[in-house]
């Protein structure tokens, strides 16, 4: 199992902060996660943890890399991570769940896993992951 540490907060200070959707951390099964990584966001927390039964640290770590693109005068990034989640496709109970809570588990099929799969997309090309 592994759990995704996503980054919820809009982002206000330019390309080399994570934006909403960006995947910051994957750790395995049971990660002892910090108060303020697990602070919701309806309380002013900026992360949400995602709990995916069904895929492990590693089928993930290729999802977590930063991208840089030099095609950006100021900083010389485009974006903090080329994967993100598009929150805005996933079925609402998993972004309502997830600002209210902090934490949401997909299961590993059907209508959830699905969304989750469609919505892990690549910033430049937007390809899904395919998992």
């Amino acid at each position: 199992m592994a759990e995704i540490l996503l980054y919820l907060k809009p982002n206000e200070g330019g390309n080399k902060r994570y934006s909403p959707g960006d995947l910051v951390y994957i750790a395995p099964d049971g990660h002892p996660w910090s108060a303020a990584e697990l602070r919701p966001y309806d309380e002013g927390g900026h992360f949400g943890v995602l709990k995916i039964p069904s895929v492990t640290v590693e089928e993930l770590q290729a999802y977590n890399r930063p991208e840089f693109v030099l095609q950006n005068e100021d900083n010389g990034m485009a974006q903090r991570r080329l994967w993100g989640l598009d929150i805005s496709i996933m079925p609402p109970p998993f972004e309502d769940a997830l600002r209210a809570t902090g934490t949401f588990t997909i299961p590993g099929s059907g209508g959830l896993w699905n969304g989750f799969a469609n919505s892990l997309k690549n910033k430049n090309t937007g390809e899904s992951a395919g998992l």
